[in-house]
């Protein structure tokens, strides 16, 4: 019972990973219309304080409601949507790593590898290949 084996390759093509985020709650409270804003702005570049600006809210109050709310900084939320919505398209298409950077906000292909690395193991390329549909 000490040790939990998990398989690191599912047969099948399946991942083994989950989305970061749940799905947004589309509820009138300020957090959640922050949330939405961003995934659904994902390609935006996105400050603790512009966050807080939607709601009309100081930065350092938003950002202590949203970890209260969220159980992570709203800089983590818009990380872990940005590599959702990176992977979704590395799953589903053929676009160009720079194309994919750009669309979900990571500015660069460089910088989408340096996250991918560090959050899920494996860089863009690599995630692609295992689990992308084609």
């Amino acid at each position: 019972a000490k040790v939990l084996l998990v398989a690191r390759h599912r047969q099948g093509g399946q991942t083994p990973y989950g989305p970061l985020l749940a799905a947004v709650p589309r509820d009138d409270s300020p957090i959640a219309r922050v949330q939405a804003y961003i995934v659904d702005h994902i390609d935006q570049a996105f400050t603790v304080q512009k966050m807080a600006d939607l709601v009309a809210m100081s930065g350092r109050n938003f950002a202590r409601t949203f970890q209260r709310e969220i159980g992570i900084t709203p800089l983590q939320y818009l990380q872990n949507a940005r590599i959702d919505q990176a992977r979704k398209l590395l799953e589903c298409g053929d676009l160009p790593l720079k194309v994919v950077a750009t669309r979900c906000g990571f500015g660069s292909d460089r910088h989408m590898r340096k996250v991918f690395c560090e959050r899920i193991g494996m860089t863009p390329a690599q995630y692609r290949a295992q689990f992308g549909c084609l």
